[in-house]
C-alpha cells in the first residue's frame, strides 16, 4: 500500500515526537526482583506501544543447541524453568510445537508441563512466555522495516504526514483503534500490515469502505462484504438470504450500485461494481487485471437473491 493511501487512515495529528531515550526493558537479567518487575510487566503488553514493545530485549535463539527438537510432556509434578530466567531459546518452530502440545491428552488428562530437551520443563503460562518472545522479536524486525520504509519516501509526503503515519505505527498501543466505521473498526495492529502490503484482510476492507462510503454524504451504494462470495459458493438459498439481509439491514432502500471486493491470485484485490440503473457490471483494480469469467455466474446468483429481498430495486 503507498504512503498517501496508508496516509488517508492515519490521524494527521502531529505526534510530539519519538525519543531514543525510551528504556529498554532487558529481560534476559536473571536476578529474582527483575523476573518479578518483568512478569508483572509482561501483563501489561496490550497497553504498550509498538515501539516499547520492539524495544524489550528478549534471549537470543539458540545456534550451538537447538535442543534436538525433544518434546516430553510432563504429567506428574516437576520443577517449572522460569522462561524469564533464560539467556537463550528455542526456536519459533520449536515453540509452536510445544504449545500444540498441550492439547495432547494421555486419557484425559492434559500435560502439566512440557520438557523442551535440556532446557528446563515448562507450565502453559511458561511456553506462552516463549511465545511471546518470539513475537516481540518479529515486532522489533518489523518495525525496523517500517522505518525503512518511511525513510524511502516515494510518495513525496510532508513531515506532517510521515509523522501522522509514525504516530499510530509506533507511539499507540496494539489495539489502540485508528478507524471506525459503524460496528467495525480496524487497531493498529491491522493498521501496520498494512506497510509494504504485507497483508491486507477482510476486516480492513470492509472498514475502509464502509468509512469513505460514510463520508461521502447521500451515497446510493451499498458495500457487500469480502466474504459474500464464500456466501454465494454455497449455493444454500436461505443461508445467503439471510447473509445479505443482514446486510441491507445496515443500508437505505433504493441503492444504485453495489459495491464487492473480489479476491483474485491468492494475492490481489480488486472491486466490481453492479450498476443497477444503467444494467452494467463494472471491476477496477490497479493493475489492471481481469477477473476470471467464472465470476458471471455468481454475480447473477446475487442479483436474483438482491432482487428477491429489494424487489423494486
Amino acid at each position: 500500500m503507498k504512503k498517501c493511501q496508508l496516509r488517508c487512515l492515519a490521524a494527521v495529528n502531529v505526534p510530539a515526537g519519538y525519543s531514543s531515550a525510551n528504556p529498554v526493558i532487558d529481560i534476559t537479567e536473571s536476578s529474582s526482583p527483575t523476573n518479578d518487575r518483568n512478569s508483572e510487566w509482561l501483563k501489561t503488553l496490550s497497553s504498550l506501544t509498538r515501539r516499547k514493545m520492539s524495544d524489550i530485549v528478549v534471549p537470543r535463539v539458540s545456534i550451538s543447541n537447538p535442543y534436538s527438537a525433544n518434546i516430553t510432556s510432563v504429567f506428574g509434578t516437576y520443577n517449572e524453568k522460569d522462561p524469564l530466567s533464560l539467556h537463550e531459546r528455542p526456536p519459533e518452530r520449536l515453540v509452536e510445537e510445544a504449545y500444540k502440545r498441550f492439547s495432547t491428552k494421555k486419557g484425559h488428562q492434559e500435560p502439566m508441563g512440557l520438557a523442551i530437551g535440556s532446557l528446563g520443563t515448562f507450565s502453559r503460562n511458561g511456553i506462552a512466555v516463549l511465545k511471546k518472545f518470539c513475537e516481540l522479536s518479529s515486532l522489533k524486525a518489523a518495525i525496523q522495516s517500517e522505518e525503512r520504509w518511511l525513510e524511502a519516501d516515494p510518495d513525496v509526503l510532508s513531515f506532517t504526514e510521515i509523522s501522522a503515519i509514525n504516530n499510530v505505527l509506533w507511539n499507540k498501543s496494539t489495539g489502540e483503534t485508528v478507524l471506525r466505521a459503524g460496528n467495525k473498526s480496524i487497531d493498529v495492529a491491522s493498521f501496520s500490515t498494512l506497510v509494504r502490503e504485507r497483508y491486507l484482510d477482510n476486516f480492513i476492507i470492509d472498514v475502509s469502505s464502509l468509512r469513505f462510503l460514510q463520508d461521502c454524504q447521500g451515497s446510493k451504494a451499498l458495500h457487500l462484504p469480502p466474504e459474500t462470495h464464500t456466501w454465494l459458493q454455497t449455493r444454500n438459498n436461505h443461508f445467503v438470504s439471510c447473509k445479505i439481509r443482514e446486510v441491507l439491514s445496515t443500508s437505505v432502500e433504493n441503492e444504485l450500485d453495489l459495491l464487492c471486493p473480489l479476491h483474485m491470485n491468492y494475492s490481489h484485490w480488486g472491486i466490481l461494481v453492479v450498476d443497477l440503473v444503467g444494467k452494467r457490471l463494472l471491476f477496477d483494480d490497479g493493475y489492471e487485471m481481469q477477473p476470471n469469467t467464472s465470476i458471471l455466474p455468481t454475480i447473477k446468483y446475487l442479483l436474483d437473491v438482491f432482487h428477491e429481498l429489494r424487489p423494486n430495486a
